[in-house]
Formats: C-alpha cells, sequence, structure tokens
C-alpha cells in the first residue's frame, strides 16, 4: 500500500482487493489494508487479474464476488483472494485447490470442491446439506458447516478457529490434529479423531456412543461426551471446563489426568 501512495502503481499483491471484473471488492477488511481514498476507483485490466502457472494451473490473482442467486461455476484452480457469494445455492468448483483469504458461500446447500486442499481464512459453508471436502487439510479460520448431515473431511489436518459440523452424522477426521477453537459435533453417533492433539475450546459430541481420540491431550474448555460408552482419550492430561461422561465410563479413562468433574449422562 506504501507502494501505491507513493507512486500510483498498483503492485500484484493489491489485487486480491479487486473482483474479477477489475473493480475494488469492498472486501479490504479481509486484508487488513487501509485503502487510500482514490484506490476504489481504479478498474484493473483483465489481463492483469488471471495467470497461468507452469503446470497449466489457472490462478486468480483478484478476488472473487458474486451477490446474485445464480449458480456459480469456476473454473480456476488458486484464488488469491476472497471468494464471496452471498445467494447463490449452488457453488460448483471442481478444479478449485486453494484460496488466499475467505471462502464464503452462506445461502449455498451444495458445494462441488473435491480438489480444495486449503482455505486462508474463514470457510463459511453453513448452509450446505453436504460437505464433501476430501482433499481439504487446513482452514485459516473458522470452518462453519453446521446444516450438513455427512460431511468428508478425512485430509483436514489443523483449523485455525472454530470448527462446526454440528449435525454430521458420524465425525470421522483421522488426520485432524488442532482446533484452535472449539470443536462442535454434537449430533454425529460416533467421533473418530485418532491423531487429535489439541481443542483450543470447547468440545461436544454429546450423542457420540463411541469416542475415539487416543492422541487427545488438552481440551481448554469443557468435554462433553455424555453418551459414549466406548471412551478412548488415555493421553488427555488437561480439561479446563466441565467433563461430562456416562457413569459408566467415569473410572480411570484418563490416568493422566488430573482435574475432571463427572455428571452421569441422564441428569444432563
Amino acid at each position: 500500500m506504501a507502494h501505491y501512495k507513493a507512486t500510483g502503481e498498483i503492485l500484484d499483491v493489491l489485487l486480491v482487493c479487486f473482483d474479477q471484473h477489475g473493480n475494488w471488492s469492498d472486501l479490504p477488511d479481509s486484508f487488513d489494508l487501509e485503502e487510500p481514498a482514490n484506490l476504489s476507483d481504479q478498474v484493473i485490466p483483465e489481463n492483469r487479474l488471471v495467470a497461468i502457472s507452469s503446470t497449466e494451473e489457472k490462478i486468480l490473482l483478484c478476488s472473487f464476488i458474486d451477490s446474485s442467486a445464480d449458480p456459480v461455476n469456476l473454473d480456476c484452480h488458486h484464488v488469491a483472494g476472497c471468494i464471496a457469494l452471498a445467494k447463490t445455492r449452488q457453488f460448483s468448483a471442481p478444479n478449485l485447490q486453494t484460496v488466499g483469504a475467505d471462502l464464503v458461500a452462506p445461502s449455498a446447500t451444495m458445494f462441488n470442491i473435491p480438489n480444495l486442499r486449503e482455505v486462508g481464512q474463514f470457510l463459511n459453508a453453513c448452509s450446505a446439506t453436504r460437505f464433501d471436502a476430501p482433499s481439504l487439510q487446513t482452514v485459516g479460520d473458522f470452518l462453519l458447516a453446521q446444516s450438513a448431515t455427512i460431511i468428508d473431511i478425512t485430509k483436514l489436518h489443523t483449523v485455525g478457529g472454530f470448527l462446526d459440523v454440528r449435525l454430521a452424522k458420524s465425525f470421522d477426521a483421522p488426520s485432524l490434529k488442532h482446533v484452535d477453537n472449539s470443536l462442535h459435533a454434537a449430533a454425529a453417533c460416533t467421533f473418530s479423531a485418532p491423531n487429535l492433539q489439541i481443542v483450543d475450546g470447547f468440545l461436544i459430541v454429546e450423542s457420540a456412543i463411541i469416542f475415539d481420540a487416543q492422541n487427545l491431550e488438552t481440551v481448554n474448555g469443557a468435554l462433553i461426551a455424555g453418551s459414549a460408552t466406548t471412551f478412548n482419550a488415555s493421553k488427555l492430561v488437561r480439561v479446563d471446563g466441565e467433563l461430562i461422561l456416562p457413569v459408566v465410563t467415569k473410572v480411570a479413562v484418563m490416568p493422566n489426568c488430573p482435574v475432571v468433574r463427572y455428571k452421569v449422562a441422564d441428569q444432563i
């Protein structure tokens, strides 16, 4: 931004603040930039907005913004900025691999993102009835898919904020290691996250009959697993909030955990 103020030249790093038509995107807050007064008057030529990699992958150097309710079909492999879809009900991006900032489609009930690996910031798929993201590995901030009853997040290993999949019928995340906020999977009948180590908030899995988090060490909030008859968390050493388990599992489930409080499930 300092370069633009001094010279009037818009470097490629600022293109994320413009949309696919070359117009200022009105989403500067996503990039923590202070907009000079006349930058929103600039229009970027379309030939500056798209690049092709050495492996023939299409890169959108700006953001992709659409406020219509029409289905959105995106053919690029990478988006350097945001994807913000205010009203669309269907989002299909079969080639998409990375999004540099937010991916927000709060009205979309259908997501087609089979090759998406990384979202730099916020991923909002809150209306999706099914969330299939078999290649997704990292989300920099919240991941919201709270309407989805079926989820595929088998390669996901890091979420930088709240992970909300509260209606998912099962939770199977074999690669997940760290959730940097809370994890809400209240409806899941089975909870399997064998490599999960840290949840930096509450962990709600109140319907899970089987709870498998054998490498879980820390929950910086409550852990609610009031239906679990199988509770595998032998490495757990810290629960900062209340631990709620059925009475049948409350003996010696966590030999290393110094302070916990138990409630019988039917008293919750």
